[in-house]
């Protein structure tokens, strides 16, 4: 009984560590853009869970970038986000921003 305890320990810890290495180069692995991101958008009931990538300006808002006029340079960013309807009309949805993970070009 004692020895079988011990084996099923090991077998969950293995399995977590697995779960996390996995989750790790996973988003090593977007990051790099090896892999493309998922686009993401699933509810259950007044909750979403919404994954997308998204492009912004790369220059700080108040200098001006030195680049070629015109030719403002931007950055990927693949953003999770967790979005909570309410249920009144006219209402905002409130956002809490999950994971934010710049792609490298």
């Amino acid at each position: 009984m004692r020895q079988r305890w011990k084996s099923g320990c090991v077998v969950v810890v293995a399995g977590c560590l697995m779960v996390i290495l996995v989750l790790v180069l996973g988003g090593v692995a977007v990051q790099r853009q090896v892999i493309p991101p998922p686009e993401l958008n699933v509810c259950v009931g007044s909750s979403c869970l919404v994954a997308h990538t998204t492009r912004f300006s790369a220059c700080p808002p108040l200098i001006p970038c030195r680049i070629v006029p015109g030719l403002v340079p931007t950055q990927d960013l693949y953003t999770v986000s967790l979005v909570d309807k309410v249920g009144r009309p006219g209402s905002r949805a409130k956002t809490k921003v999950l994971l934010a993970l710049r792609l490298k070009r």
